[in-house]
């Protein structure tokens, strides 16, 4: 079917085909699981489970396992609370300095100080 009609087409002088036709058929898929025909999926219903696995949100979290939160001791806390008192800045010198004396890493004291400074 077209989207005009021949008389409408003739009217305004087009001798073009017309832009869509239903005469497209669509290729067939391949599955890549094969099921029986009595459980087998609707096309529909295979592309919202392709959706649902592409999503970000649904994709297999155990590779993306979160780190644990450090829990600084009431010490290393303090000796924190000290330097930042005294320098607001850090150098990379000091901070890595720092986090030998107190056992974490640069980042640990890094990420420290650009939350405490917020």
């Amino acid at each position: 079917p077209r989207i005009y009609s021949s008389s409408y087409a003739a009217a305004i002088g087009s001798s073009f085909p017309p832009l869509f036709s239903n005469n497209f058929t669509r290729p067939e898929v391949s599955r890549r699981h094969s099921t029986s025909s009595d459980t087998e999926d609707t096309e529909d219903e295979e592309d919202v489970r392709r959706a649902k696995d592409a999503h970000p949100s649904t994709r297999n979290t155990n590779r993306f396992k979160k780190k644990k939160r450090t829990v600084f001791t009431s010490a290393q806390l303090q000796e924190l609370e000290s330097k930042f008192s005294d320098q607001k800045y850090l150098t990379k010198h000091d901070r890595c300095t720092l986090a030998k004396s107190l056992g974490l890493t640069e980042k640990h004291i890094k990420t420290w100080y650009q939350n405490r400074s917020d």
